[in-house]
């Protein structure tokens, strides 16, 4: 019996360094599933129990260099879109603003073709009253010309007549000169 107990005893104390350091492993596998990677497997020995926990800490150092590594990419990753979001919201703006230029490039020149649509119809305007201007002048010149005309035949006409009436002045005295002489009467001098 006391061989019996001691291979009892010995089953238990092997079952509880196989079991012990299983049931570790177990629960530090439990918290890196549960995100809590700073948990460790405590190593006593060398055997093939210890490599496995030993290989377990490896595998949990490696997974949090991974997870610090995509932290860290994840941050870049972060950093670069924010400053993608920064460029594309000045992008956004310069965009805008140059919409706003074009737009008011496109009203003022607009506004420059309708002012020289109308400086168009007030030239057309002053053309308009530049040529009744000329024509009236054109007018006023013939007319000049007429009168011009008129009253150099009118100066003539009176010439004439001065020059006849002189002649009939001369004619009447002669007349008046001859009648006194034969009636011996002297008549007035006219």
């Amino acid at each position: 019996m006391l061989a019996g107990l001691l291979a009892l005893w010995t089953a238990f104390a092997v079952a509880r360094t196989i079991i012990n350091p299983l049931q570790d492993i177990v629960a530090v596998a439990g918290n890196i599933a549960h995100g809590d990677l700073a948990c460790k497997v405590k190593t006593s020995g060398v055997s093939e129990l210890d490599q496995l926990v030993s290989a377990f800490s490896t595998m949990t150092n490696s997974l949090r260099e991974i997870i610090a590594q995509s932290i860290g990419i994840s941050e870049s990753v972060s950093a670069m879109s924010e400053e993608l979001a920064a460029s594309a919201n000045e992008i956004g703006k310069a965009t805008e603003t140059t919409s706003t230029a074009i737009q008011c490039v496109a009203d003022s020149t607009n506004m420059q073709a309708e002012l020289a649509q109308s400086s168009l119809v007030v030239i057309e305007e002053m053309v308009g009253s530049i040529r009744a201007t000329i024509n009236a002048a054109n007018s006023v010149e013939s007319a000049s010309e007429k009168t011009a005309d008129t009253a150099k035949n009118g100066a003539n006409q009176i010439l004439e007549v001065v020059t006849n009436m002189n002649y009939m002045q001369q004619t009447v005295s002669n007349v008046a000169g001859r009648i006194h002489t034969l009636s011996g009467k002297k008549m007035p001098n006219w």
